[in-house]
């Protein structure tokens, strides 16, 4: 699992963590996370290490909600969907694993541990997402701006990755539908719907 090992920042309370993690000593790591939140509003970074923690000493439930706060907080770090994504697969839900794995894929296209775990987890996913993903920044087709994810644009928030569905039907050598973009995503759509009641 990652927990931004080149990027340690000042809080103390990182740096204890980070530290039990190096030593093996999870249940150290949770309570220096735990003693911080229990004081201070958390970061995704919190979170992310927090759930780390809790995955290496097996409890893998409480893992996966740390994780998943992680994610909701900061969505363009491939390291969040990619913990979560091995913290499913231990858990038993490999269809959330390939999900989360496809994620961590779409934010950073060349990074292999998410790209192993993908194929470990299943190899069919691992194909059809390496034919779906486009490479680079991508021009979002509903406000026309240059963006550089490949969830949601980064101007209007519409969703750009092709719904699980069609990514399955990629999988299983069916032509992906097409589906309309969807209109008043993000700050702009609902900018745009207002101006339009007026």
């Amino acid at each position: 699992m990652s927990f931004y090992p080149d990027d340690l920042p000042d809080e103390p309370h990182i740096v204890r963590a980070r530290e039990f993690l190096r030593q093996k000593q999870p249940s150290e790591a949770v309570e220096a996370i735990r003693h911080r939140l229990a004081f201070a509003p958390g970061t995704a970074l919190d979170y992310e290490l927090l759930g780390v923690a809790l995955a290496q000493a097996g409890d893998n439930e409480h893992a996966i909600t740390a994780l998943e706060q992680a994610e909701k907080m900061n969505s363009h770090e491939a390291t969040i969907p990619y913990d979560l994504g091995l913290v499913y697969r231990r858990a038993g839900r490999a269809h959330d694993a390939i999900a989360a794995f496809q994620r961590a894929l779409v934010l950073r296209p060349d990074y292999e541990g998410a790209k192993r775990a993908l194929q470990a987890t299943d190899p069919k996913a691992a194909m059809a997402r390496s034919s779906a993903a486009p490479a680079g920044p991508i021009r979002c087709p509903h406000c026309g701006m240059e963006t550089r994810t490949h969830v949601d644009c980064e101007w209007c928030s519409h969703p750009l990755a092709p719904p699980p569905a069609a990514i399955a039907q990629v999988a299983h050598g069916q032509p992906a539908a097409a589906h309309p973009p969807a209109n008043g995503g993000g700050l702009f759509g609902r900018l745009a719907k207002k101006l339009h009641r007026s």
